[in-house]
């Protein structure tokens, strides 16, 4: 059965057992659950051309060869030297030990009794990748550009408790065998098949199945990547493996009203959309401007079974560790690695590099005295410098100091708002961290800290772009008197005075949830942190088509169209919504759009008259005093007359 054919005929089933969900009158949670996947899988299919469904219903997506005017701009970059000797690129790890696996299999491999089998792929072996023609070796370009790949993916996959490796651990190490088996993971199969062209009719450059890394027994492996159509680019293989991984750990398509892939804006893109041609690809929960998923991917992962690293420093200046021995890893927004660098004086020079490639992390570095005395601050702007590489990720402090013991903090931040650049969500990553003119070992600030501040509250401005922080003295200062206090919003960390009790954050963007802390300090270093969340007013979500239908009305061309209000306010009342028509021609294309005077909040259906008769499908718009929220979903399509 080829992919359209199957698409059409289990796409019809799948919808039908939706329906049919709708009267369910089993209540075992099971039938529920499986009445719900039906739903869900019923509902992308509808939306998203690559997903497919199989012939058990289960949700497969097919990614489509770049365009070759795509193709012909990206640039000719050079491989990279290799990080790890040549004989040694078959044996990298990222996290050797952890239970969950991620391989990346160049070598070739026999695929058989799978789901893939099961629609259509004959039983049997694909090639290893190879860029000389011969499979049977791989030669040093071949090996060199395997490690950048390993790097890239690895960098994807580092906050994780994941090892991503070229080693292959077998059956064991990838399928899990029941519920209790908790050592398994994915294969991404990197090979020059011709299973594309019996998979996806031989126009697609990865094929994954949905929400499937924890499956147990392991059919729907491995994860498809045809390396060729990217013409064997490291970094357009390496954003494809990351992205069908993300869809075995049931990670949908982050794209827009217009794009089924999101292609982000420099030089930031989502893994989960298209991120071959900016150099800064993250995770993403669909905060960028006209989204159409809102998946917090970092929940979404840690539910399909991968948790992040254990937290391998200290929070404050107290409780600052000795410095790294290799590399060290920031592996959540509110992740903040404090490192003792011992007795320093003189010229100091403290620098946080992020990973050689790939580097998902931009790092903010601050360097502190042992009373929590912030002495310097490094963050230097990031920008894109072409698809492959950004500027402004690493940091760097030189400067002179009195002898004495030093702290140096490093933080992953982000650059603007998600709107405009990205924030601190997804700026997570390895790192390693080099320290001039200090001896090393622990800091000994001596005496106790401070307990947490009291009463911590932030009241944001309805304008959406500042807020108020306040809190109240801690009960117990510890062994000295308090000295000032450290706020931190959304990953930005100021100091404020022993006699202040209130903070203004300002520059703030709309529609964002903020992270606050506030500690305070005294001689022994920063206390116990009080922490809180706010979010800032935001323009509505998008409203819910609820029916739209033909109509007539003197002879004139008309339909109707309902609708619900947006789920989410934006913190602000509704005043209007706007109505967009489209007409279709009998092929799919779109001939025309046009949309509507704003309507009154209190009206939720209306009646259009339409310029021409034909095919017209709707979406719909909410405004409040904020501004104007994305599109709806389309309608069904209905005929004008």
């Amino acid at each position: 059965m080829n992919r359209r054919m199957g698409r059409t005929v289990a796409c019809a089933t799948a919808i039908a057992a939706a329906l049919a969900a709708v009267g369910v009158t089993s209540t075992s949670s099971q039938a529920v659950g499986s009445d719900r996947k039906a739903a869900r899988y019923a509902a992308i299919v509808h939306e998203d051309p690559t997903a497919s469904l199989d012939s058990d219903g289960n949700l497969y997506y097919t990614e489509p060869v770049p365009s070759a005017a795509a193709v012909r701009a990206r640039q000719a970059v050079p491989a990279l030297a290799p990080q790890f000797p040549l004989s040694q690129t078959f044996q990298l790890h990222s996290q050797p030990g952890s239970d969950r696996t991620i391989l990346l299999d160049f070598d070739g491999a026999t695929v058989s009794g799978t789901a893939w089998n099961s629609e259509g792929l004959p039983n049997g072996s694909h090639p290893a990748w190879t860029l000389d023609g011969n499979a049977s070796t791989f030669n040093n370009n071949e090996r060199t550009l395997i490690q950048e790949i390993w790097q890239r993916v690895a960098e994807d996959f580092a906050p994780f408790d994941v090892d991503v490796t070229t080693e292959d651990p077998g059956t064991a190490g990838i399928v899990r065998s029941g519920a209790g088996d908790q050592v398994f993971g994915a294969r991404a199969l990197i090979t020059p098949s011709n299973a594309v062209d019996q998979l996806c009719d031989g126009d697609c450059v990865g094929i994954a199945y949905l929400d499937v890394f924890d499956q147990v027994g392991g059919d729907s492996q491995p994860v498809w990547v045809f390396p060729q159509y990217y013409e064997d680019n490291a970094k357009g293989i390496a954003e494809t493996v990351s992205h069908e991984v993300g869809h075995n750990l049931d990670l949908e398509h982050d794209g827009n009203s217009q794009e089924g892939y999101d292609s982000g804006h420099a030089p930031w893109a989502p893994i989960m959309g298209n991120s071959d041609f900016e150099p800064i690809s993250q995770w993403s929960k669909g905060d960028y401007d006209d989204a159409d998923n809102q998946q917090d991917d970092f929940a979404v992962i840690a539910g399909a079974g991968l948790n992040l690293r254990t937290d391998d420093a200290g929070n404050s200046v107290g409780a600052a560790s000795a410095l790294p021995d290799g590399t060290a890893y920031i592996a959540s927004r509110t992740d903040k690695d404090f490192w003792a660098l011992g007795q320093c004086s003189g010229s100091v020079k403290v620098t946080a590099t992020g990973a050689a490639v790939g580097t998902n992390l931009d790092i903010e570095l601050r360097l502190y005295d042992a009373g929590g005395t912030q002495v310097a601050v490094n963050n230097p702007l990031s920008a894109k410098v072409d698809a492959d590489v950004a500027s402004g990720m690493n940091a760097a402090i030189t400067t002179s100091v009195g002898a004495g013991q030093y702290v140096a903090a490093v933080d992953g931040v982000g650059n603007g708002s998600p709107k405009t650049g990205y924030d601190d969500y997804a700026s997570v990553g390895a790192y390693t961290l080099t320290v001039t003119g200090c001896e090393g070992g622990p800091v000994d600030p001596g005496g106790e800290t401070p307990s947490a501040p009291q009463s911590l509250s932030a009241s944001p401005d309805p304008s959406g772009t500042s807020a108020l922080i306040s809190w109240d003295e801690p009960a117990d200062e510890g062994g000295s008197a308090i000295t000032g206090y450290e706020v931190t919003v959304g990953g930005v960390t100021d100091s404020v005075s022993a006699a202040t009790f209130s903070y203004e954050a300002t520059g703030l963007s709309r529609g964002e949830t903020y992270d606050v802390s506030v500690v305070a300090v005294n001689d022994a270093g920063a206390g116990a942190a009080a922490t809180t969340s706010f979010s800032t007013g935001d323009v509505p979500g998008p409203p819910v088509i609820t029916g739209a239908g033909s109509g007539a009305l003197g002879g004139k061309v008309t339909a109707s169209v309902r609708w619900a209000p947006p789920a989410d306010d934006g913190g602000s009342a509704i005043t209007g919504y706007v109505i967009k028509a489209t007409r279709w021609s009998v092929l799919g294309s779109a001939l025309w759009s046009g949309s509507t005077d704003v309507l009154p909040a209190s009206q939720l259906s209306s009646s259009l008259q339409l310029p021409k008769a034909g095919i017209w499908s709707f979406r719909v718009r909410a405004f409040n005093d904020i501004g104007t929220g994305p599109l709806s979903k389309a309608s069904k399509r209905v005929r004008g007359r």
